[in-house]
């Protein structure tokens, strides 16, 4: 993710365009710090704001559809080997209707 020019697992200071100063603090925290005149606003990310960005890094590079369980399916179904369990379908449906 890319903040105004910030990236994470930047180690030390780094003074980005826009005139800010990203330190990495002894807590393990990146502190941001903006310079407005006599103004200063400073933004910590925590260790826990790292392990999302690295979940969503995962998330991002996981496929969205199990091809090869779509051509078993596909296969069974041309074979006339598919069957359905109605039991099971209908507590699917009962479960996923109790959730809203």
């Amino acid at each position: 993710m890319n903040i105004n020019g910030l990236t994470p697992n930047s180690g030390g200071s780094e003074k980005t365009r826009s005139g800010e100063t990203t330190a990495k603090s002894t807590e393990g925290r990146t502190q941001t710090s903006v310079e407005n005149g006599s103004n200063a606003d400073t933004v910590q990310l925590s260790p826990q704001a790292k392990v999302l960005k690295d979940l969503e890094t995962q998330v991002q590079s996981m496929n969205d559809v199990d091809q090869p369980k779509i051509d078993r399916i596909k296969s069974a179904i041309q074979n006339g080997e598919y069957s359905i369990n109605y039991e099971r379908l209908a507590e699917a449906i009962e479960n996923f209707e109790m959730d809203f």
